[in-house]
């Protein structure tokens, strides 16, 4: 079942260890795969890892359960609702019927979260009301946004199946996959 949490940074601060530590706290309290869509999130909490040696146990046992079901999607799975794309965000909707980012007001893309982000952290916005305006507005973009993995697992759940063609969890097949790998790396 999907769990949401959220942290934000306001600006004022270097955040990286307070989300680290709110990351590490919300992921203790379940040991379900954790869906990510490329090898960025991977990426960052390896930085992280290096740069809070403290953490670094914690966050290697998150960095163990990731799964990217990109290679699976990419590789064996093809809707014409995809365009020829696979990314996740042309992926959902055509797996989760219903999905998408209509509606969203000010913030609708990555781009443009990241835009927003940038102003946040920066201290570009100086009127409070501009800061809780567009803090609202990439809010309610991650709260449409991440849930997207959540709702593409079920997809992928209802495609899956084991080697001897009986019908198995989808995730937890990439998450068996992904431990393979990690194995003949290692």
């Amino acid at each position: 079942m999907p769990h949401h949490r959220e942290f934000l940074a306001d600006g004022g601060d270097n955040p990286r260890r307070r989300f680290a530590q709110t990351l590490i706290e919300a992921f203790a309290a379940f040991d379900a795969p954790i869906l990510v869509y490329s090898f960025y999130e991977q990426t960052r909490l390896k930085e992280l890892a290096v740069e809070y040696p403290d953490l670094s146990a914690s966050l290697d046992a998150l960095i163990a359960r990731l799964v990217d079901p990109l290679p699976f999607v990419g590789g064996a799975v093809y809707f014409p609702e995809f365009r020829f794309s696979n990314l996740i965000k042309s992926v959902a909707p055509a797996l989760c019927p219903g999905f998408g980012y209509d509606g969203l007001e000010g913030v609708a893309t990555g781009g443009a979260a990241s835009a927003a982000f940038l102003q946040l952290a920066s201290g570009y916005l100086t009127s409070p009301e501009d800061v809780d305006h567009l803090r609202s507005a990439l809010l309610a973009y991650c709260h449409r946004d991440n849930p997207r993995y959540g709702r593409v697992a079920p997809g992928i759940d209802t495609l899956g199946t084991s080697m001897n063609g009986e019908q198995t969890n989808g995730v937890e097949n990439l998450a068996a996959i992904e431990k393979a790998k990690i194995s003949r790396r290692k």
